[in-house]
């Protein structure tokens, strides 16, 4: 079997998993591990697994983290203004910036201090 076999069984078998389980563990790992969890789904073009992943993280990251500001209406341009106390993000504005976030993931925009 060559690579690119290979990469579509490994598509395949992810794909036929589904992604809610992918929000369920998103809380089991560090910032780094969720983004190179989430780049790897999406550039398999599972970019509902990896918003999934994402948003499972964000929802139990810290208090003033990047991926924090990402579930709470939070200004991720802004951390000094962060309180902690922060509302939770309406679901459609939340699912925009997990969109644009995991489009920065697969195109290497999203700075290592963002992770």
């Amino acid at each position: 079997m060559n690579a690119a076999d290979t990469l579509a069984v490994v598509r395949s078998e992810l794909a036929a998993m589904g992604d809610d389980w992918a929000g369920d563990v998103g809380a089991a790992f560090n910032c780094g591990e969720a983004d190179r969890l989430a780049a790897v789904f999406a550039l398999l073009g599972l970019t509902d697994t990896a918003a999934a992943l994402i948003n499972g993280h964000a929802d139990d990251d810290d208090a003033g983290d990047f991926h924090w500001c990402i579930a709470h209406e939070a200004d991720p341009a802004r951390p000094d203004d962060w309180s902690g106390d922060e509302p939770d993000r309406e679901s459609s504005e939340r699912a925009a910036l997990v969109a644009v976030y995991v489009d920065g993931l697969t195109a290497g925009t999203r700075a290592r201090s963002e992770r």
